[in-house]
């Protein structure tokens, strides 16, 4: 039987045996002796029939995520994960928060020197609290790699925990600044002890604050397929 060109997700007949991409839905056409028969379906809900690995949704342009039981008890304990990283990072932040105005409260009445007057640790603590608020919100959408809000959200979820994981460095390292700066100074002798045990506790919370961060990146990693945010270019 002379082979014929079908497109591997509308299953139509391509007439001109040069084409090489469906005119439809611009997916790569498949030659076969007869309709390929074995359906598929995209997580993003799409119904087609397919017999390739590895190609593209005509709906949601992802790599086909097929929708299984298996995989969707997948994303479900993705998005538990992402939960309980967000609690954590939100949790955190304020901490970060609340120890920052401790500190600036403190060390400004009594000029500790700027980096301890900076309210480095809240703005930090901001930037990782609105991560968690992210990814929170991340969890509460429909369970869909179409659904694009769900897909922005988890990619600047991503996005904040990156910037998180920079503001923790600069907040560790500011603290050891600001007390390398008071060194010698009678006035941060005087206040020394105040000082040390609040600066301790900004870093012991923007550590905490960068291993959430650390965890979040690898989920995203591990589940970007789950969510639209991962081609085939990139997994």
């Amino acid at each position: 039987m002379q082979s014929q060109n079908y497109c591997g997700f509308c299953n139509e007949p391509v007439t001109d045996p040069t084409t090489k991409v469906c005119s439809k839905c611009a997916q790569p056409v498949i030659q076969v002796s007869q309709p390929p028969q074995s359906e598929r379906k995209c997580g993003c809900g799409m119904t087609m029939v397919i017999t390739q690995d590895g190609a593209r949704c005509g709906r949601c342009r992802n790599v086909v995520f097929d929708d299984t039981a298996e995989n969707r008890a997948r994303i479900e304990t993705a998005l538990g994960k992402i939960l309980r990283i967000s609690f954590i990072q939100m949790f955190s932040g304020v901490l970060s928060v609340v120890a920052g105005v401790l500190l600036f409260v403190f060390a400004s009445p009594h000029n500790l020197h700027w980096p301890n007057t900076s309210g480095a640790p809240i703005w930090c603590g901001l930037v990782v609290f609105f991560a968690g608020v992210t990814g929170f919100l991340c969890t509460k959408q429909e369970r869909s790699i179409a659904n694009q809000k769900q897909t922005i959200m988890f990619y600047w979820w991503y996005r904040l925990m990156i910037a998180s994981c920079i503001c923790c460095g600069q907040g560790i390292a500011w603290a050891a600044w600001g007390l390398g700066q008071c060194v010698g100074d009678p006035l941060c002798k005087f206040y020394e002890t105040d000082l040390v045990a609040i600066q301790a506790v900004n870093v012991v919370i923007s550590v905490m604050m960068f291993v959430a961060s650390i965890f979040g990146i690898t989920v995203y990693c591990h589940a970007g397929k789950y969510f639209g945010t991962c081609g085939s270019r990139r997994c």
